[in-house]
């Protein structure tokens, strides 16, 4: 602004009014300033202001005289629009590649965010039309066949109707089959585990099938073992006797569930042998020393093959008590001095001690009459005897020992049935979690009244945290705790060719040797076929 005054200012200037003492005169300049508001300083980039701290010439003067009349400086004069706008103009032809490259990246982002913001928007629904809300995908039916051979159909029914109330996905049909023997001498293996073996290997069809722990050695590669987090190798180990769990626990996975077991032991009639003088047998010559005095009293079921039906599982018991070990690494290994003496000891109460003979009758049929005073059997039979005969009066007690033998030998033997899952199920997760179910104490006590209701007593359970409390079950379970189950492929091969060769060492007992080894040499031929 030039010093040279207008005329046209100096009219107007006239008609200004006199100011009054108390105002004091606004300088032209300040009235000149108030003609634009300037921007903030907050508002102009940081790099336009760089230098003019000190260019008063373009932000404006402070007004002369003011500091020395003692009035607060003016503020300093802001940059104006115009200015601003050349600043960012220069700015631009200086900087035209950052600008550039700044601009592209902003309207990459910029059709990036409308991308997204069309991929993720929902439908619009049409006019008039509820919005689609997906149905929820249908729940697979699943339906399990199952078999088994020892528990009441109706239980079962009840049991599993339970569980289908829980689960109304799943849907289980139980068929009770029979062992059906080939022969009334053969006990374990014969049209069922023929028929069991098949749908296991090869045909399927069937979920859950229940089968003898001894023919786990042949099956056991075609058996589908439960999750860990179903049943773990470590809850098995601590819910089950020791021998059972080291049976049904293959590759640290549990290949199947058993419900009961049954110990081998020594059934007694009390009306012949008082309590008191079985409580003192507890070795093997405690009892050579009794079987000897009870001839005339109905005998002890020992010594010979032919008409003692348990024989295969009383000489497993001895070769056991004596250290051998009858099947190892894929093959039967009978041919060794343990296994001579232990067939030895047995032919004696035959031979020596005239307790047994193959002219008596059978042992089992002898015992449930009434005429037998001593057998030895699993102890599931008890529930065959008070069922055949109401009036036979019979209590059970271990077997003996032999005295001095290795604290670490294994004493006693034992016997069980088991649940298992083919690996041809196609429902094999689904089988697990109703056999794990099934396996609940409350579950395992429903099977247990039942059988209780329908046959008297109960088997014991495989569970040992599930103590029965009359004297029946508690021999049972303080010999499931010393019990082994001895691995052998399969107990009816076992049986059936004891009761073939075995029996031929009665009539020529000098040949116990050659016996022994024909057994075991026909055991691994048996094997191969």
């Amino acid at each position: 602004m030039t010093n040279e005054k207008n005329p046209q200012s100096e009219q107007n200037n006239a008609n200004t009014p006199t100011p009054t003492p108390d105002q004091t005169p606004v300088p032209e300049e300040m009235l000149a300033s108030k003609v634009e508001e300037p921007q903030d300083e907050q508002d102009i980039p940081a790099f336009l202001l760089e230098g003019e701290e000190d260019s008063h010439s373009n932000l404006g003067d402070k007004t002369p005289g003011a500091e020395s009349a003692g009035e607060p400086p003016t503020e300093t004069k802001k940059a104006k629009p115009q200015k601003i706008i050349s600043r960012i103009t220069d700015f631009i032809k200086e900087n035209k590649k950052l600008v550039l490259l700044g601009a592209g990246g902003f309207l990459i982002l910029l059709i990036i965010l409308v991308i997204i913001s069309l991929v993720t928007k929902p439908p619009r629904p049409r006019p008039g039309l509820a919005p689609t809300v997906p149905a929820p995908a249908p729940t697979k039916k699943v339906t399990l066949t199952m078999w088994g051979l020892w528990y009441p159909q109706k239980v079962m029914e009840e049991l599993i109707a339970e569980y289908e109330n829980q689960n109304p996905n799943v849907q289980i049909k139980y068929v009770k089959q029979d062992f059906m023997h080939t022969s009334e001498n053969v006990a374990y293996d014969g049209a069922y585990y023929n028929k069991a073996k098949e749908r296991i290997t090869q045909v399927g069809g069937v979920d859950i099938i229940e089968i003898h722990y001894s023919w786990l050695e042949l099956l056991k590669d075609y058996l589908q073992p439960a999750d860990s987090n179903v049943l773990s190798e470590t809850e098995a180990q601590g819910i089950f006797y020791k021998g059972i769990a080291e049976r049904i626990i293959q590759q640290n996975k549990v290949i199947g569930l058993p419900i009961f077991a049954d110990a081998f032991v020594m059934f007694y009639n009390p009306d012949r042998i008082p309590d008191d003088v079985i409580s003192q047998i507890v070795t093997w010559d405690d009892f050579i020393q009794l079987a000897e005095t009870i001839k005339n009293r109905g005998g002890a079921g020992i010594g010979t093959f032919q008409n003692v039906f348990h024989s295969p599982e009383l000489f497993l018991l001895l070769l056991t008590q004596t250290g051998v070990t009858p099947y190892n690494n894929g093959s039967f290994n009978l041919k060794n001095v343990n296994a001579y003496s232990a067939l030895n000891f047995y032919l004696r109460f035959f031979t020596d001690f005239d307790v047994w003979n193959p002219q008596k009758a059978p042992d089992l049929k002898g015992f449930a009459q009434c005429q037998t005073a001593i057998i030895f059997a699993p102890s599931y039979r008890y529930i065959n005897f008070i069922n055949s005969n109401k009036e036979l009066k019979l209590k059970i007690a271990p077997v003996p020992v032999f005295g001095g033998a290795s604290a670490d030998r294994p004493q006693h033997i034992g016997t069980f049935y088991l649940f298992v899952v083919p690996k041809n199920s196609p429902n094999a997760k689904e089988a697990w979690k109703f056999l794990a179910w099934l396996n609940k104490p409350e579950n395992l006590q429903k099977i247990a009244q039942a059988q209780k209701e329908t046959m008297g007593i109960s088997q014991t359970f495989a569970r040992k945290d599930l103590k029965q409390q009359d004297t029946y079950h508690q021999v049972v379970q303080n010999v499931l705790e010393k019990a082994v189950f001895v691995n052998i492929p399969t107990f009816g091969l076992w049986e059936t060719k004891a009761k073939e060769i075995l029996s031929d060492a009665v009539k020529d007992p000098l040949s116990i040797e050659t016996t022994v080894n024909s057994f075991s040499d026909a055991l691994n031929e048996a094997l191969q076929k």
